[in-house]
């Protein structure tokens, strides 16, 4: 049974590598010489499960050798919240939810005399529109 991923025998991919136009421009881009990134390549098209190794550099050797300047702390910390706002700019909207009026709560100071006599009152209304409605003995 043949696997239809592409050639397996190194010379073949190494083949299709250099038959590539942008593959000289690449290693010419990172300043390696073209049978290095070829081989580099290599490895990892017949190896797609190995981890590649990672390089870390000053901002120095970045400029020098990749002709790239690396963003300040600050101008990352910039870039992640303006990438964040736009991600997430559908989850926002102008409607703001109705909001109830406070709830009024019986404090200690407030004057309970005031409250039991309004509640009196009400109490004492209620009774009348019953009985005036057929609503027996309250």
């Amino acid at each position: 049974m043949s696997d239809d991923k592409g050639p397996k025998n190194p010379l073949e991919i190494k083949k299709k590598i250099l038959a590539d136009p942008n593959t000289a421009l690449i290693a010419q881009k990172l300043g390696v010489d073209l049978e290095e990134y070829v081989e580099g390549v290599l490895f990892f098209a017949m190896n797609p499960d190995a981890k590649p190794e990672l390089v870390v550099v000053t901002d120095e050797v970045a400029k020098e050798r990749f002709g790239i300047t690396l963003p300040k702390e600050a101008e990352i910390i910039q870039q992640f919240n303006t990438e964040l706002e736009l991600a997430t700019v559908a989850d926002k909207t102008d409607f703001q939810a109705a909001r109830a009026k406070p709830v009024q709560m019986e404090t200690p100071d407030s004057p309970a005399s005031e409250r039991n006599a309004e509640d009196a009152k009400l109490k004492e209304e209620l009774k009348k529109q019953l009985r005036g409605k057929g609503g027996g003995n309250a």
